[in-house]
């Protein structure tokens, strides 16, 4: 897989270097996990990783600031569904670079990939509803909400509504 890329944006596929970034960064995302992710698992994973999202039914690229070399996040397809075109979106950006249009620009370059490259007809991504930025995010990435699924993820003693949004390529 080539990478993709604009002036400020590199997304490639993870690197044995890559472990410790992500071991950090997958146990920080408190909708995802049930319990902590080790990092020896994180490292099969990555050892084992091969980009093949017809294969594997998802894509995993980590995000790179061109200007600097930086490795800032984390950008993935899941649950692809080659007969129907269609997969799940989901981003990750590290603290110090949000709120710097990182994700917009990573969530733009992968939405042209997908349209461009594997012909899909759509995305659609999980949101949880007090996430504004990641609102803001998909909404501004041309992302429409559809859906509301009530009390969706559990975060210790409470529930939070999840936005469901689409993008369709024309």
């Amino acid at each position: 897989m080539t990478m993709i890329q604009n002036d400020r944006v590199i997304l490639r596929a993870p690197e044995p270097d890559d472990v410790d970034a992500l071991y950090l960064w997958e146990n920080d995302a408190p909708d995802t996990l049930n319990e902590p992710l080790s990092r020896l698992a994180v490292w099969t994973y990555v050892h084992d990783y091969k980009a093949d999202i017809y294969s594997r039914r998802e894509l995993r690229l980590m995000i790179d600031y061109a200007v600097t070399g930086a490795t800032i996040g984390h950008i993935d397809l899941v649950e692809f569904d080659p007969t129907h075109r269609r997969a799940g979106i989901g981003i990750y950006i590290a603290e110090e670079y949000r709120r710097c249009g990182f994700a917009a620009e990573a969530v733009g370059l992968l939405s042209e990939y997908c349209h461009n490259t594997l012909h899909m007809k759509q995305l659609w991504a999980q949101v949880a509803a007090d996430n504004v930025a990641s609102l803001a995010l998909f909404i501004s990435a041309g992302f429409a909400e559809v859906a509301t699924l009530p009390f969706w993820f559990r975060r210790g003693d409470r529930y939070v509504d999840v936005k469901i949004f689409t993008k369709i390529f024309a």
